[in-house]
């Protein structure tokens, strides 16, 4: 009997365990498919609110930032006319605008524009601005003219060079401005605005409904907009750094201005001095009497005229005189004729 009954015993306790392990198994995978459900559902809710136009517009901008490094040789000029290669420390392209600017004087004046003019449109370049100045004497700085000269950037040198020998030149300055930071930033933002109109113009072609499409194709009319500001501001500092801006200043002279030795003794001030003197006076006779020869039937004309008005004026004084003169003695005969009245 006690066997029997630790047996039964046993068997019951057994049983409770099985029983007690089946509802623990099930519990847990109750609570299992619950976390099932709720990571499911904060998923598909993190992906209904995501932005595909801001993940397009960052990943074309970091596509964009990474494929921006602008390689490559630059070619520009040196003093002696050679192409030399300017790179920076990263091996990047430098990219520089350079400005010269020549005061050239000439004794030849029409020659050495008509070259002017020619040799621009030769070396390739073209001409932004022009004007001529001529006040018709033939005076050094009667007649002036100025040109906005864009060469390129590889037949600068030459250019001047040439130019140069047309005459004389007495001032010459140049500056050059780096933007190699502005172009490698505004080239990383087109590649980047290309990605990302590109990026947009696929989630519009999946676009599921109208609000979506909508804001799809405003999104893109802002990018196409920007784009294009950004091309026409790259297409501008290409042209800059491509063209060497060249502005001449020409003045005709009759004589050339020499140089002044820095330090001059007193003979060699009063020797320049009394040349320079004797220059201007005998200057200032041959303009005094082209002046005059030039203005002569002018001359000629206003003394005629004043002929005329010396004859008028005095013819009118003797008029005058007569009648005054008569009328005086008229009044001195009435006297008299009253007087001898008075005495008879």
């Amino acid at each position: 009997m006690k066997k029997i009954r630790v047996r039964t015993g046993s068997l019951l306790l057994a049983m409770l365990l099985s029983i007690g392990l089946v509802f623990t198994g099930c519990g847990s995978a109750g609570n299992g498919d619950y976390a099932k459900d709720a990571a499911y559902e904060e998923a598909e809710s993190a992906t209904a609110d995501y932005d595909y136009e801001e993940a397009a517009a960052e990943e074309a901008y970091d596509e964009g930032f990474d494929s921006a490094g602008i390689s490559g040789e630059e070619d520009v000029s040196d003093g002696n006319g050679k192409e030399e290669s300017v790179q920076g420390e990263s091996g990047t392209e430098q990219k520089l605008i350079r400005t010269v600017d020549l005061v050239l004087q000439t004794k030849e004046y029409e020659n050495t524009v008509a070259y002017i003019k020619k040799s621009i449109t030769d070396f390739g370049g073209y001409i932004q601005g022009c004007s001529v100045y001529d006040n018709g004497l033939e005076t050094s700085g009667a007649r002036e003219a100025s040109f906005v000269a864009c060469i390129p950037a590889k037949n600068a040198n030459e250019f001047i060079d040439k130019t140069g020998k047309t005459g004389k030149i007495t001032s010459q300055n140049e500056t050059v401005e780096n933007v190699t930071l502005e172009y490698i930033d505004v080239e990383s933002r087109v590649k980047s605005l290309k990605i990302e109109h590109e990026k947009l113009e696929e989630l519009s072609k999946k676009a599921e409904n109208i609000s979506d499409l909508t804001k799809l194709e405003d999104k893109l009319m802002e990018v196409r907009a920007e784009l294009q500001s950004f091309e026409s501001q790259r297409r501008y500092l290409e042209n800059k750094v491509n063209y060497t801006t060249i502005n001449i200043e020409v003045e005709e002279v009759i004589h050339y201005e020499e140089a002044v030795p820095v330090k001059m003794s007193t003979g060699q001030r009063i020797v320049k001095g009394m040349k320079d003197n004797a220059y201007k006076v005998y200057n200032g006779f041959k303009e005094f009497a082209v002046a005059v020869l030039t203005h002569l039937p002018q001359l000629i004309t206003y003394l005629v005229f004043l002929a005329i008005a010396i004859v008028v004026v005095r013819y009118v004084r003797k008029l005058w005189k007569r009648k005054n003169g008569k009328h005086v003695i008229d009044e001195k005969t009435e006297a008299t004729k009253n007087e001898e009245n008075k005495r008879v």
